[in-house]
């Protein structure tokens, strides 16, 4: 069994036999300590009415709720709370999501401000699967508006010497024509204290913030081919329409 921010996910393969369940957290409603066989000890997550995981088929149910009983855990118990605080964490996480402050003036320069929290993913073997992060973020137009700047502090809370760093990046959107602009990245490691993994520190967090980056900028760029690709298709059937209202 597998545990990530997101999901739940099971895969065996006994006797070449292989079976894969993953169970978003978004769908779990109950997770309950229960029986199978009367000796196995085991638990069985249960998903809202409507919702199914993927995989092997769940349990027969009366209720409309998909149900999949898991067993064979060397320690029931102790996997019980596991699963329970992955839980909690995702609807923390959800929370933390939709309590997101409204863009004010800033008072000491131009442009807007606003702190936002969230978790973000970790991807390296020293830190936590997840971490609390503050990000800061200052917003500016241009007098023309041709010109954004955008610029964020984040801060990560539960990685190891976290508080001793803050990433800043500064983004930098300029329109050259109706349909094109340019973008600017520029992204820093900020250290308040020295430590003895700075380097390491700096090198991990500047990867992943590039890993992080081509993706935002890949799902952009599929966007916009798929917004032209239906603006051409809607442009043709405008014209195949005009075509026939003259014959």
């Amino acid at each position: 069994m597998y545990v990530s921010a997101w999901h739940i996910c099971f895969h065996s393969n006994v006797f070449s036999k292989q079976m894969k369940v993953i169970l978003p957290f978004e769908d779990i409603e109950e997770i309950k300590k229960s029986q199978h066989a009367f000796i196995n000890p085991s638990i069985t997550i249960i998903l809202r009415v409507g919702a199914g995981g993927q995989g092997v088929p769940p349990l027969a149910s009366t209720d409309g709720r998909a149900k999949y009983m898991f067993a064979s855990f060397w320690n029931r118990n102790h996997a019980h709370k596991t699963l329970e605080r992955a839980v909690k964490n995702f609807q923390a996480m959800e929370e933390a999501e939709k309590e997101l402050e409204q863009w004010h003036i800033a008072d000491e320069y131009s442009g807007l401000l606003r702190e936002i929290s969230f978790r973000s993913l970790c991807n390296n073997p020293m830190c936590p699967p997840d971490t609390a992060m503050t990000e800061w973020q200052h917003s500016v137009f241009t007098a023309n508006k041709s010109v954004l700047v955008f610029e964020t502090v984040q801060q990560a809370h539960d990685v190891p010497f976290g508080s001793y760093f803050e990433v800043h990046s500064r983004w930098v959107l300029e329109t050259t024509s109706e349909s094109s602009c340019t973008i600017d990245i520029k992204v820093g490691a900020h250290f308040k204290k020295w430590c003895l993994m700075q380097s390491k520190i700096k090198t991990g967090l500047l990867s992943e913030y590039k890993k992080d980056i081509e993706l935002m900028l890949k799902v952009a760029r599929d966007y916009l081919e798929s917004s032209k690709q239906v603006g051409s298709i809607d442009r043709n059937n405008d014209e195949t329409q005009k075509n026939n209202n003259s014959k």
